[in-house]
């Protein structure tokens, strides 16, 4: 009470305001290496967030559950949320059929936002409880496989019922395995065709630079791929004369493929109804050129375990368990793009070459 008689009002900050205070008081700033990260033990390593990238996906899901909360609940504050008041919030998104993936990372954030409350405040409150949820989804990488590529017949009916505007899109992913982010961020600056080596950074984040393998000309680097780790891929020969067209008359900082992230995955999708074949997702064109760089590289001398790790730099894994499901399908007839690749060649936009790759 002020000498006036009048009662003081303390001003609480909004309450995504709040979440931001709980996330940032358990993130640990540069400590996102994973082989840094797995020195800290592994009670304490689960309540903290590791990585400017990591903390930014938390911060976007705790901040919706947040909105939820106050349009649900009333609430201002996070130290008076109900008692699992996100599982309700969860148990939606299980029934409106959202993937694992995402469900598992919206708990993981309803966590990592109890964990900061109590560094905050000093009080604990349980927002979930995922052993109660029904009807949840485990991840498992068999998931990945039905995922799986896109057979070289499905390949060519995507590309000809898809618009003229994304074909060069899809040539690149075909080409070069980028994910839809990564794709739409390259510059004309980022591809250096006379390279003659690539470089892979290493968990201790040390550049090692090695040869170029036959059949492959120049790299193009991704500045900021998932879990913000950069990488190089190799160009392959055959498409490297579309990409030389694609450079010509481009300023430096020009993206060379101008297609908005969303809009892209959605005209993929409708080309597939169209085309009357299983859409796969943007993503799906990963594990198409999973399986075809595997192939090429053991063609040249290559282990498969050797050809495995190269695969899995070049699409910027984590784990060589991930690369291995995305080449489920290498065994199985139907999955060579020569064909796809013939196509390109007759309409002048790439060389002719046998599986795409040898020069």
């Amino acid at each position: 009470m002020s000498r006036s008689g009048s009662v003081e009002v303390v001003s609480m900050p909004s309450l995504v305001r709040q979440v931001q205070m709980a996330l940032l008081s358990v993130y640990v700033p540069q400590l996102s290496l994973r082989r840094r990260k797995h020195e800290v033990e592994a009670g304490l390593r689960a309540r903290l967030i590791f990585g400017a990238r990591t903390l930014e996906v938390y911060l976007d899901w705790a901040c919706r559950f947040a909105r939820w909360a106050r349009e649900t609940h009333g609430v201002n504050r996070l130290v008076k949320m109900p008692h699992l008041a996100g599982q309700a919030w969860v148990q939606a998104m299980i029934d409106a059929g959202k993937s694992p993936w995402t469900v598992s990372l919206a708990i993981s954030a309803l966590r990592k936002l109890e964990w900061g409350i109590w560094a905050s405040w000093g009080v604990w409150v349980t927002l979930v409880d995922p052993e109660a949820l029904t009807g949840r989804r485990r991840r498992t990488l068999h998931m990945r496989r039905r995922k799986g590529a896109y057979p070289a017949a499905d390949l060519r009916l995507l590309r000809a019922h898809l618009p003229e505007e994304y074909r060069e899109a899809l040539d690149a992913c075909v080409a070069l395995g980028l994910r839809r982010k990564e794709l739409v961020s390259v510059r004309a600056c980022d591809v250096d065709l006379p390279a003659v080596s690539y470089q892979v950074k290493g968990r201790d984040g040390v550049w090692t630079a090695y040869p170029m393998p036959p059949g492959y000309v120049g790299v193009v680097r991704v500045r900021k791929g998932k879990g913000g780790r950069p990488r190089e891929v190799p160009v392959p020969a055959w498409y490297r004369p579309e990409l030389e067209a694609l450079l010509a008359g481009r300023n430096p900082e020009d993206r060379l493929w101008p297609v908005e992230y969303q809009e892209f995955g959605r005209a993929i999708s409708r080309a597939c109804a169209e085309a009357g074949i299983v859409s796969r997702g943007v993503h799906g064109l990963r594990h198409t050129w999973a399986i075809q760089r595997l192939w090429h590289l053991m063609s040249l001398g290559y282990t498969e375990d050797e050809a495995r790790q190269l695969c899995s730099w070049w699409l910027g894994h984590n784990r060589l368990a991930v690369t291995s499901s995305y080449l489920a399908k290498r065994r199985e007839p139907g999955f060579d793009i020569a064909v796809y690749v013939g196509d390109r060649g007759a309409e002048g936009g790439v060389a002719h070459g046998v599986g795409g790759d040898r020069a």
